[in-house]
């Protein structure tokens, strides 16, 4: 029972820090200025990453949007979940095989945040919320359903392009978990 009750902290912990550097990164890769439209959740990212994405960021700059420092911390945090759950079910230390897992698990909680991304500003899109959260969780969503908006355009003033993403992300998890299991074994 401390195994299971060890392996769940250190899996929500690391969880928290891996939202945290996914949504750092998605908002410089989409130009969001989080830290002047993020409001408190911007600061209160920006304060809980900096410590280790800034010295990082000495060694490996951003590129254009792109920063490597935030994935490399957002991977990290994925790692760590990986390798404690292994070591804690195992009594091992995990083999060299585990950072290519955790490639693919990072891949697999991009999709799951990107898939509640969706399906809060679907349901905030049905309810009457405040303008600020609105707005921003257009503001992170939009770039995702843009392409899909433009091959699947509004059926009869509905617009059916989150349900398609949605499934598009689905397929996604799907073909990358099963590539990971013949990876494993």
């Amino acid at each position: 029972m401390l195994i299971q009750l060890a392996d769940f902290l250190i899996k929500t912990v690391c969880f928290f820090w891996l939202g945290l550097f996914l949504i750092r990164f998605y908002c410089l890769l989409i130009k969001f200025n989080l830290g002047l439209m993020g409001g408190n959740l911007g600061h209160f990212i920006f304060r809980l990453t900096d410590w280790s994405v800034l010295p990082l960021r000495k060694i490996l700059p951003k590129f254009g949007n792109f920063d490597f420092s935030t994935l490399i911390n957002a991977y990290f945090a994925q790692y760590l979940s990986l390798f404690f759950h292994y070591f804690l079910s195992t009594g091992q230390l995990p083999e060299h095989v585990l950072f290519i897992v955790g490639l693919f698990e990072l891949i697999s909680s991009v999709i799951s945040a990107v898939t509640w991304l969706i399906i809060i500003y679907v349901v905030i899109s049905w309810v009457s919320a405040k303008d600020e959260i609105k707005y921003f969780f257009e503001t992170l969503v939009n770039p995702l359903l843009r392409p899909i908006r433009k091959i699947v355009p509004p059926i009869g003033g509905i617009d059916l392009s989150a349900f398609f993403l949605l499934l598009l992300l689905q397929f996604i998890n799907i073909v990358l978990m099963n590539i990971k299991t013949t990876f494993i074994f």
